[in-house]
Order: C-alpha cells, then sequence, then structure tokens
C-alpha cells in the first residue's frame, strides 16, 4: 500500500500519514481474528516503524502488538500533542525503542514490556500493567558504571506515585540515558535503596523509608555531599558537607515532615562563612524591604541550624568564634533569625541577635570585656597606624533596624569605655589642644613628642549614648600627669564631623600660670585648691577639626557636673586672654 491516508472515525485526522506499507503478511480469520506480521511503516518520508506482530481478537476484544522503532523528532512531536509540548523525560535521538503490548477493549486495560536501548546504556520497562486508573511496572537502567532498579505505582485517582529503587546512578549516566528537559541539578553519583510514596499535588506529603547517598550535587553554585537514612516522616541526615561562595561546611541533623511542612534540624561547622553574601542573596527577594511572594516555595520550611564558624564575614568585618543557631521560616515569605553568643570581632566579645524580612533587617548587640587597645583599632580600620595604645573595658548595648543597616543611620544604644596605661600617638583633638597649651607654656609637652613617644594617659573614660547616625558623648575624661581633660558633645558619622566643648586642666605651679593669665586671684587658689581649667570649643570635620578657646560664660552646666562626679573638687574656668 502506497501513500496511505488514515483518520479516525470521527473525522479527525491523526498526527501522521502513513506513507508506505510494505513486506507485510496478513493473516485473516474474519471476522473473529487479524494476524498481520512483519509490516515496515514508513511515517512522513522519515520515521520507519517494523511491526513484527500485530494481532486483533475481535471477540475477546483484545489486541496485542509487538513493533520497534528509532527515537527521532517525529516521534517527540507526536508525543508533544499528546503529553504535552515539553515533556519531562524522553528517549534521546537515536536510541532503539523497542515495545511489547497489549490491550483489552473490556476493562480498558494495557500491559507490556518496553525496552530502550542506545550507546552504553539500557532501560527496561517490565510488566507493565495499567488498569483503573493504577499504573504498575518494573524498572531497570543501565549504563556504563550505573545500574540501578526497582519498581513503581503510580495512582492517578489519588494523585500519588510509590515504589523502590535500588542501585547507583551518576549524572553522566542519566544525562545519556534520558533527554530531560526541566532544568534539575548536577550531582556525580547517587546510591540509593529506598521505597518511596509521593503526592503529586502536595509535594510535603512524602514518605521515605531507607538510605540515600548523592555526591557532589550542585544547587545554584553550591556543592553539596550528603548521607541521609530515612524512616518514614523523618530522614536522618548522618553527614552533609557544603561548598559554596558562602563558604564551607560539614554537619549533621534531621528532616521531619510535620502536617504538611519540612522541619529541618541541622548542626553545622566550618572555618569561614560570607554573611553579607548570603543576606545580598536572600535581599533580592524584596524590593521595598518586605518578603517577596511572588514566587512562593511548594513546600513550607521552617529550619534551625545551630552554627560554630571559626570566621564570619558581616558588614564587611570579620567576626570571630561565631558560634550560635538561626531560623528561617518560608512559609509567608522569606524570614530569617539569628542568634550569637560570645561573638569576636577584633577583640570585643558581644552576644547578637538578628532578624531578617525580605530587605528589612534588625540586630541587637549586648556585651562587656576587655582587650587590647591597639590592636583593635588597627583591625577595625584595616590600617597598621600607631593611633592609641592601652589596656581597654567596654560595656555595650546598642542596636539598629533598617534595609541598609551597615549605614548605621538608625543605631541607637549606650556604650561604657575606660582605657588604662596608655599612650596617644595620633588624635587631631588632643594634639590641638596640647598645641595651644603649649603655646601658653601652660605645659612642657612637647606636639613633636606626640608622634615619637605618644602623650601619656593614666586612664580615659567614655560614656556614650548612639542615635541616628550620632554619637552624644555625656561623659568624657582624660587623666595623665600633665593635665586633665573633659569634653561632652556631638560626633556625626553621616556627616563625618563633630561639635564639642572640651576643658583642659594642666598641672602647672601656680606662679607660671598666675604669669600667664593675671587676672585670675586668689581667691580661687591656694587652700580651696580649686582646679583651675581652660575651656575650648571643638568644631568641624573629623579627621581636621577647628579648636579654639572658648568663652567661660558658653559651658553648660553638664561637664561642671562631671568634673565634680569624678575628682570632687570646685571647678574655675581660665577666661579667655580677650576678656
Amino acid at each position: 500500500l502506497n501513500n496511505l491516508i488514515v483518520k479516525t472515525t470521527d473525522k479527525q485526522k491523526i498526527p501522521f500519514d502513513i506513507a508506505d506499507i510494505h513486506k507485510a503478511k496478513f493473516y485473516l480469520d474474519y471476522p473473529q481474528k487479524i494476524s498481520v506480521k512483519d509490516i515496515n511503516l514508513t511515517l512522513d518520508k522519515n520515521q520507519n516503524i517494523h511491526i513484527k506482530n500485530l494481532f486483533f481478537d475481535l471477540n475477546k476484544k483484545h489486541i496485542s502488538l509487538k513493533c520497534e522503532t528509532r527515537y527521532s523528532h517525529y516521534i517527540e512531536n507526536i508525543l508533544s500533542t499528546y503529553a504535552g509540548k515539553n515533556m519531562d523525560v524522553t528517549p534521546k535521538y537515536g536510541d532503539l525503542i523497542v515495545l511489547n503490548g497489549n490491550i483489552d477493549l473490556n476493562d480498558n486495560s494495557i500491559t507490556g514490556d518496553l525496552s530502550i536501548s542506545g550507546i552504553d546504556k539500557k532501560i527496561d520497562i517490565t510488566n507493565i500493567n495499567y488498569r483503573d486508573n493504577i499504573l504498575t511496572s518494573n524498572f531497570k537502567l543501565e549504563c556504563r558504571d550505573s545500574k540501578i532498579k526497582g519498581n513503581v505505582k503510580l495512582m492517578n485517582n489519588e494523585n500519588s506515585i510509590e515504589g523502590v529503587v535500588d542501585g547507583n546512578i551518576t549524572f553522566g549516566c542519566l544525562k545519556d540515558a534520558l533527554d530531560i528537559k526541566v532544568k534539575y541539578p548536577e550531582f556525580s553519583s547517587i546510591q540509593m535503596g529506598l521505597y518511596f510514596k509521593l503526592n503529586l499535588k502536595e509535594p510535603g506529603k512524602f514518605v521515605l523509608e531507607g538510605p540515600l547517598q548523592i555526591n557532589s550535587l550542585k544547587l545554584d553554585g553550591n556543592q553539596v555531599d550528603i548521607s541521609l537514612d530515612s524512616r518514614g516522616r523523618v530522614i536522618e541526615v548522618s553527614s552533609i558537607y557544603i561548598e559554596s561562595p558562602y563558604g564551607n561546611a560539614g554537619g549533621f541533623g534531621k528532616v521531619e515532615r510535620l502536617d504538611g511542612k519540612l522541619k529541618i534540624d541541622l548542626f553545622l561547622q566550618g572555618r569561614s562563612i560570607d554573611v553579607d553574601l548570603i543576606l545580598s542573596k536572600l535581599g533580592k527577594n524584596g524590593k521595598d524591604g518586605k518578603s517577596d511572594k511572588s514566587t512562593p516555595i511548594p513546600i513550607p520550611i521552617f529550619t534551625i541550624i545551630n552554627f560554630d564558624f571559626s570566621r564570619a564575614k558581616f558588614l564587611d568585618k570579620n567576626f570571630y568564634d561565631l558560634k550560635g543557631n538561626f531560623t528561617l521560616d518560608t512559609e509567608k515569605g522569606i524570614k530569617l533569625s539569628v542568634n550569637t553568643v560570645n561573638t569576636d570581632l577584633c577583640g570585643i566579645r558581644f552576644d547578637a541577635d538578628f532578624s531578617m524580612d525580605g530587605n528589612y533587617k534588625k540586630l541587637k548587640i549586648t556585651g562587656r570585656g576587655n582587650g587590647d587597645l591597639a590592636k583593635t583599632i588597627t583591625c577595625l580600620t584595616g590600617k597598621e597606624e600607631n593611633i592609641i595604645t592601652g589596656t581597654y573595658g567596654y560595656v555595650i548595648d546598642a542596636s539598629i533596624e533598617g534595609i541598609e543597616i551597615e549605614k548605621l543611620e538608625k543605631a541607637k544604644g549606650e556604650i561604657q569605655f575606660i582605657s588604662e596605661e596608655g599612650r596617644i600617638h595620633k588624635l587631631t583633638v588632643i594634639a590641638k589642644v596640647l598645641e595651644i597649651l603649649n603655646l601658653y607654656k601652660l605645659i612642657t609637652f612637647q606636639i613633636t613628642d606626640l608622634a615619637k613617644e605618644g602623650f601619656k594617659y593614666n586612664y580615659l573614660i567614655l560614656q556614650a549614648k548612639l542615635k541616628n547616625n550620632k554619637l552624644s558623648i555625656d561623659d568624657s575624661y582624660i587623666d595623665s600627669d600633665a593635665l586633665k581633660i573633659w569634653s561632652e558633645g556631638k560626633i556625626d558619622f553621616k556627616k563625618k564631623n563633630l561639635n564639642m566643648v572640651v576643658l583642659a586642666a594642666p598641672f602647672s605651679t601656680i606662679d607660671k600660670i598666675l604669669s600667664k593669665l593675671p587676672i585670675i586671684g586668689p581667691v580661687f587658689l591656694g587652700k580651696s585648691k580649686t582646679l583651675l581649667s581652660i575651656p575650648f570649643k571643638v568644631k568641624g570635620p573629623l579627621d581636621d577639626p577647628v579648636v579654639q578657646p572658648l568663652n567661660p560664660s558658653l559651658i553648660g552646666k553638664g561637664i561642671f557636673d562631671l568634673i565634680k562626679r569624678i575628682i570632687k573638687a570646685p571647678t574655675y574656668i581660665f577666661p579667655t586672654e580677650e576678656e
């Protein structure tokens, strides 16, 4: 038969024309039985199908078929017509397909076997049985160094699939064996011995039993090695190792299914982690500081991860000994919360609570401790500069929230700081105050000595409040053998300037002070032991502020209270020369 056109009874043309039928043998026992052997079909001049046997039993309403062909674009187009334009899994082009099938029209059942073979691979799907919307079969895949087998049961009425799979498969084998159109993660190999049951409409409802090991699984730039032992609703993570741009870590834990939600409980330990990179990735979910719900996660996930990292990068700084936990809940968008205990930032130890909802972040820090001032400043600034030395102690209680917390615009809190037995080598305000006092010869310390030997102090005290990117200095006091210095005012980190009042009390002899400022009367000296101080106004850029003598009438009461609290002595402020 040549150029045979086949149409269905409802006048709808099936998606191919049969061009030629040749060398066929027909055996008729009409009207009960029809048997056709060795049919070679040429479909659309490109696709060849060899039907070894086609048998119709019209009495029993039974059809059997045995045929083989090569998989091609033509067959894929036919399958796409009925199965959709983008089939998830198909054979590869050129694979040999052998089908033995039986159709029983009485109960609409299908049985048979299917074999797909190509270069270095063979797929056998045997004992296929479809009846009452339930499909069962056995399967076996062999290729290269992989061998996997099992059975599967697909229940359309329940929208579920269950089965058993056992063996080892490599990514290369899977890629060679099947042409998978959907994007799926790569891996080097998977070993398993699993019983599984999945709900196709509700992915969170699943049951797994048995071991599973995945090697070099690649997920969004991360590589994961993981060993699992599934026990129904609980999956024990016996080991997990992660290599990623964010850092490397290993650990263990478990995954549990609770009411359609996955609960993941892990412990991870590693040398370093880049928190800034993680937050920038998560932050892309929202543009206005709220969670992005446009791409819902198919299975709600609640994650608790306890961690222990030697180093963590956060806000462009290195934090050490990062121990704590964080939680991640995806049910209402991505939300993140983190607790850390006794974390070290450049020698400053503290506890921290961090949370993030979309782009909006909150951070609270509390801590107390002590350290080496020079090492801490060098670490924080990233520069090897000899600014100030000494041992120090601190108490800090601060918080910040917003979309860009690294800008510190909404930071607030309190800081208490004390340093002992150190030297100041490079502080502009101190240098300029000493320069003026040296000009009046009220001190013997030379400015040139500051960079070389440093200005020796006995102790330094600071109490300040942080709010709206400004540091309000309530109490600041430097005690040395040469002079005492008090100060109060504000530092604006956003504008990078300061506005302060400074009182300096040099320990010069009375005769020397009176010879320079003769208008001071003896009523303030002698047995009254009144402390004489010179006021200064400090204002301007942080790196080069203007320091000049100040009218005493402009000094606030707060700084006098500060002096009295510290040294418990009356205070008199030198008038300026102009007065």
